[in-house]
Order: C-alpha cells, then structure tokens, then sequence
C-alpha cells in the first residue's frame, strides 16, 4: 500500500502516488491551493448582491486569517 501507516510518505505525496498508479495525470487533477479561495471570493460576491437585492440586512466580520463572515441581525 502506497503510503500507509509507518510508510513514512506525507498524504499528499501517497495521494499523488495512488493518482498515478490509477492511470491519471496528476498535474491535470490536482487542485490548486488557491482555486477553493478564488470560488470563495467570486461565491461571496454573488451572495453580497443577493443579499442586498432581497433586502437582507448583515455585516461582514473578518479574521487575521480567513475571509469575511456573515451576520445577519439575528447574529445567526
């Protein structure tokens, strides 16, 4: 087994390696660790405009490290 317990490979080194054992190019799967952040950005734009164009009221909060949160008056 590719990577198992006590193998010594890190988990993304053994999922890269199953990838390839299974046929597939990994370069053309894997993710781009900036990709999730990128969709996370353009999904909180199209909910901004949504939010405001059936007039829910909320606030944003942001962290040191991640993006903004979503308040709504009931602090849900």
């Amino acid at each position: 087994m590719v990577g198992g317990e006590g193998s010594g490979l890190s988990d993304c080194y053994a999922a890269r390696e199953v990838v390839i054992k299974a046929g597939f190019n990994y370069e053309n799967i894997r993710e781009d660790r900036y990709q999730s952040s990128r969709y996370g950005l353009i999904f909180e734009k199209i909910l901004d405009e949504l939010l405001k164009e059936i007039g829910i009221h909320y606030k944003k909060y942001s962290h040191k490290q991640w993006n903004p949160d979503y308040l709504s008056n009931n602090n849900v």
